[in-house]
């Protein structure tokens, strides 16, 4: 059923549970152009820990802003396999040292263009770690 979309755009998915998230990243969505996670804040991060089984090729544009994903979570982060994503919204997620900056730094995410960290309460040994990510395309990081 999915494969008959041109395209696809998830937005306002803050109403889902854990399960729902884990059940989303098993589905093979090839046309997922955008993803609204956003407001989630009630989760456990080890719902986000899964986003590395996605298969999500086309995958654009990704919102955790406003969510609970942590070092814990940056894992699947780092190790899913998106190579078009451009745009990645971790605003208000709770980031806070260096450690949670490195293992972003680690993912593989050559057309990101746009990262939004604002919000976040970043400590001064976070900021270096950003130079430390593979993002030749980065023009705006907030």
């Amino acid at each position: 059923m999915w494969l008959l979309l041109d395209e696809i755009e998830c937005k306002d998915l803050s109403g889902l549970d854990a399960d729902a998230i884990v059940a989303l990243t098993q589905h093979q969505l090839p046309k997922l152009l955008s993803l609204s996670l956003s407001g989630n804040s009630y989760l456990q991060s080890s719902a986000f820990a899964h986003l590395d089984n996605s298969s999500w090729p086309q995958l654009c544009s990704l919102d955790l802003s406003h969510t609970l994903v942590d070092i814990a979570s940056m894992s699947g982060l780092r190790q899913a396999l998106w190579p078009l994503l451009s745009n990645l919204d971790l605003r208000a997620t709770g980031f806070k040292t260096a450690a949670d900056i490195g293992l972003l730094a680690q993912a593989s995410l050559p057309r990101l263009r746009t990262l939004d960290l604002s919000c976040n309460s970043l400590d001064a040994a976070a900021m270096p770690q950003l130079a430390e990510g593979f993002w030749p395309g980065l023009y705006t990081c907030g």
